[in-house]
């Protein structure tokens, strides 16, 4: 019998091969992160009408061009597993809001996401992903951007534009600039990294006379 709804393991010790669930092809929503899953990312790759796919800190493997065809994803966690393939996979889930693929064998070119226009987090950290950060510029609704480690690189001016942004993690790239501005706390913001995250944070409206921030 089909089974529909959502599945929710999460922290849990659930083990075994992610091909058990491939014939839940009515699901919606998965969760298993942080479960002892493993398998090949490709046996989610039939359940097309999934929203929340939730792989986060299992043994996953795989190409992630296996989700290309989940078009109706709004949150696509595959943090921490052993994901790898072209960013350019999930360039057609237009509708995405979340995507973490920090510390997977991801890579690519940083521009493959300009399309995803919905996004309010995206994490890259600790991924092989290239290219200029200019190309998430178009990101207006980005409230996190987490490209830590990676080699995107570029002219941090070019975010500006994001007003929403409370986090912005570029630290260790070619930016190397780190700025933590939570906007319900203006006069306790925390600044690190270069002389370039202060004046984002001008830019942005905030404001910078809570503290000084020192060079790197």
């Amino acid at each position: 019998m089909a089974f529909a709804g959502s599945l929710v393991l999460n922290q849990t010790s659930v083990s075994g091969d992610l091909a058990s669930v491939a014939g839940l092809v009515h699901l919606t929503s998965l969760h298993l992160n942080q479960t002892s899953v493993s398998g090949d990312l490709a046996s989610v790759a039939g359940l097309v009408h999934l929203t929340v796919l939730d792989l986060r800190q299992t043994s996953v493997s795989g190409d992630i061009a296996s989700v290309a065809g989940l078009v109706h994803l709004t949150l696509l966690d595959l943090n921490q597993t052993s994901v790898s393939g072209d960013i350019a996979s999930v360039a057609g889930l237009v509708h995405l809001t979340v995507l973490d693929l920090r510390q997977t064998s991801v890579s690519g070119d940083i521009a493959s996401v300009a399309c995803l226009v919905h996004l309010t987090f995206l994490n890259l950290g600790g991924t092989s992903v290239s290219g200029d950060i200019a190309s998430v510029a178009g990101l207006v609704h980005l409230i996190e951007l987490h490209l830590g480690q990676t080699s995107v690189s570029g002219d941090i001016a070019s975010v500006a534009g994001l007003v929403h942004l409370t986090l912005l993690d570029l630290k260790g790239d070619g930016i190397k600039a780190s700025v933590n501005c939570p906007r319900d706390e203006a006069g306790e913001l925390e600044y690190q990294g270069q002389a370039a995250c202060k004046r984002l944070l001008e830019w942005l409206g905030e404001d910078t006379a809570a503290g000084d921030m020192a060079d790197e």
